[in-house]
């Protein structure tokens, strides 16, 4: 040190506990969102895994998820337009898709939006649910639980 300089001690930023909380609480999320940016062929982009919001490494070859002796399809809703040139497109994409112009679903459609409801056990489900959240028009593919 020069004779003229002085040692200033350098603080790092602190944390608060709810900062520290919704830290905690928001880590799983980002786990989740990088297995699912692995488990489906192929590279996704951020927009996409933000879109699907399902465990594909849960589910086996077959699009089944559960354990041997109970394995079951996996169901998932979601909103779309409610056009027939949005519901064709889907229709087109996803064979089980089942269209529900009245019911908002869990997931909240709006009143111009109808639900879809598809589920995992078909050919190609990972390409399906792909092209699914690469649709402009679908903000989100939930899980549905029909509880």
């Amino acid at each position: 040190m020069t004779s003229g300089s002085t040692h200033r001690l350098r603080r790092f930023p602190t944390i608060s506990m709810p900062g520290l909380l919704l830290c905690s609480l928001m880590l799983p999320r980002l786990s989740l969102a990088f297995e699912l940016d692995r488990s489906v062929d192929g590279p996704r982009d951020r927009e996409q895994v933000a879109v699907l919001a399902i465990d594909l490494s849960a589910l086996d070859a077959q699009g089944l998820i559960g354990p041997p002796n109970g394995k079951r399809a996996l169901s998932y809703e979601f909103c779309i337009p409610a056009n027939d040139a949005r519901v064709a497109e889907v229709r087109g994409i996803d064979p089980s898709a089942h269209i529900f112009p009245v019911s908002p679903g869990r997931i909240g459609c709006g009143s111009d939006q109808v639900l879809v409801i598809g589920h995992t056990h078909q050919p190609g489900f990972t390409s399906i649910l792909k092209r699914l959240a690469d649709l402009p028009y679908v903000e989100r593919i939930e899980p549905s639980d029909f509880e």
